[in-house]
């Protein structure tokens, strides 16, 4: 294979420096300062929405006809090899230009999808390599990550379940495919459609990967110190919760024990889950109102013209971080009916998610009580600070009538994401309130008073 059959190019500094200026500006300026030649080269990669840029095993390298070649394959050309082959078990490192890139854990057996996290313009892939840190171990597992041009775990939230209306969209846009049965295959929709003859789809993200030569001077030469010096920098920011999360969860199980409380270990993982979504720890979700996680816009025109959506809004919702350090920080949501949690606790089979719900903010408020105190557990910490600041409310699109849970409108009427819509008129659409997400539905938002 050459390297004209690779949709990838092979670039230096100042070509794209201007690019990672508007990403990045901190890193560019300290690289900017050293300037390197042609001797560091670096790689710029474009994807279209939703392709895989890396599974389980490898990163994919786009070829021009549409196919991928993993970065571990030996028919590589050599120069590929050479200056990128450090990461072919997992990832060189890189930076994200353009759009967002969702990692994420694919739970296929389970039809559930855990994002991880949502790269931006200007965060890094596996800059820890710059680090200098030598372990006898590798304590990062294997096989689990996999990341998408684009949100993975993006979905409809009306729905799109009507079959006589599925297959007069399919036929309009000359593709075959079957109707989605839950959200986890709202991701392979998206591609169907935007990937159909009939459309022309200009969506693409795009990243840098850095070539062995930039690690190996940011690791060993000393004009570039302070380059290492900025990633120890962003290292150690990343790694200021996850540090302590050990002595968290510890604490949690201690408040439980005070209280006397013993809730459901789902419920409680769910909790502890909620915190890691209000810290940014973990994404949540958000009605889509940009174009950076998918081409929004393009989508919602064809779930209205070729779908049919005439009364609904189409609203999507997409992976997101809340940013706790920002005090406008709009609104996160987490869904009963799609727990993106990381432990699998079981469930209690003859308990409804309303009961579910009625006994998640029971736990919430007793534990809040808790962690707002001084000369407590969590004094002067984060948690306590997003406690004091931050409120939780506890939705479902049934009337709760014992009136512990409250109604969705009450959701939808605050937040103007769920009527957004990029180019289709609104006439009289209504938000899609009788979503299976709000059935069962967290909201975290800033604190009124």
């Amino acid at each position: 294979m050459e390297m004209k059959d690779l949709n990838i190019r092979r670039i230096f500094w100042d070509e794209i420096k201007d690019e990672i200026k508007q990403a990045n500006q901190e890193f560019y300026s300290l690289v900017e300062e050293i300037n390197p030649g042609k001797d560091c080269p670096l790689y710029l990669l474009q994807f279209p929405y939703g392709d895989l840029v890396g599974d389980t095993i490898s990163q994919f390298i786009p070829l021009k006809n549409g196919d991928y070649i993993r970065l571990n394959d030996p028919d590589l050309p050599s120069e590929i090899l050479k200056d990128l082959g450090y990461g072919k078990n997992n990832s060189p490192m890189g930076i994200i230009l353009d759009k967002q890139f969702e990692l994420f854990v694919d739970l296929k057996s389970k039809n559930t999808i855990i994002p991880f996290r949502v790269q931006k313009p200007g965060e890094f892939l596996n800059y820890t390599r710059t680090l200098n840190i030598n372990h006898d171990f590798n304590y990062a597992p294997n096989g689990v990550l996999s990341m998408t041009s684009g949100t993975r775990s993006s979905f409809v939230l009306p729905s799109i379940g009507c079959s006589n209306k599925f297959s007069k969209m399919c036929r309009s846009l000359r593709i075959q495919l079957p109707k989605p049965d839950t959200t986890y295959n709202h991701h392979y929709l998206f591609q169907s459609l935007l990937n159909s003859s009939t459309i022309t789809n200009k969506w693409r993200s795009s990243l840098v990967y850095f070539s062995e030569k930039w690690i190996t001077n940011i690791k060993h030469n000393v004009e570039w110190h302070k380059i290492q010096q900025y990633f120890f920098k962003v290292f150690s920011q990343k790694c200021l919760f996850s540090n302590n999360l050990v002595h968290c969860n510890t604490t949690y199980s201690l408040l439980l024990e005070k209280n006397n409380l013993k809730p459901n270990p789902y419920l409680f993982d769910t909790f502890k889950h909620l915190i890691n979504i209000m810290l940014g720890e973990s994404p949540g979700f958000s009605p889509a109102v940009t174009e950076y996680g998918l081409p929004l816009g393009m989508l919602q025109d064809i779930l209205v013209s070729s779908y049919g959506l005439v009364n609904t809004i189409p609203t999507i919702m997409t992976p997101s971080t809340f940013d706790i350090r920002r005090k406008n920080s709009e609104s996160i949501y987490y869904s009963l009916q799609i727990p993106t949690t990381s432990s699998f606790s079981p469930k209690s089979k003859n308990s409804s998610v309303m009961v579910y719900l009625r006994e998640l903010q029971y736990l919430y408020t007793k534990l809040k009580d808790e962690l707002i105190k001084d000369n407590h557990f969590f004094s002067d910490t984060i948690i306590q600070y997003a406690f004091q600041n931050l409120d939780y409310s506890f939705h479902h699109n049934f009337n709760d009538i014992d009136c512990v849970v409250d109604q969705i409108k009450n959701l939808t009427s605050t937040d103007d994401r769920f009527r957004f819509m990029v180019n289709v008129p609104k006439l009289n659409m209504q938000v899609a309130e009788d979503a299976k997400f709000f059935r069962g539905c967290v909201k975290i938002s800033w604190s009124r008073n």
